[in-house]
């Protein structure tokens, strides 16, 4: 039979198109509630403010992120912040993204530290 190899630039690439054309996760209504999420205690009634499916798709997103072993990896909740943040927070205007790309990271690690917890 064909041989097939699987790169995994290919499917982080299909995986962030996918996330970018789906119905967004934080809705861009939400935006301005991110300041407000400094720590873990936030995490839970922003949450409840999300509608479906973003809710929903959010959660399994985080749940996956928090399995991701950064010894083996070298992805700490911080690089995967700074990954997904301009994904999850998706501002449509580049300087409004490069204005708040710290804000965005800070507030997806919270996320991923924080969530279930």
């Amino acid at each position: 039979g064909e041989e097939h190899t699987i790169d995994v630039n290919d499917i982080a690439t299909c995986f962030t198109r996918w996330l970018r054309e789906e119905p967004h996760m934080i809705p861009e209504s939400k935006f301005d509630e991110i300041s407000y999420i400094t720590d873990h205690s936030h995490i839970n009634p922003f949450f409840e403010s999300l509608d479906e499916p973003g809710k929903t798709m959010l959660t399994k997103l985080l749940v996956f992120l928090q399995k991701i072993n950064a010894t083996t990896t070298k992805m700490t909740s911080s690089n995967l912040a700074t990954v997904f943040a301009p994904t999850l927070v998706y501002r449509k205007e580049p300087m409004d993204m490069m204005a708040n790309v710290d804000k965005d990271a800070d507030f997806v690690k919270i996320l991923i530290d924080g969530f279930g917890k």
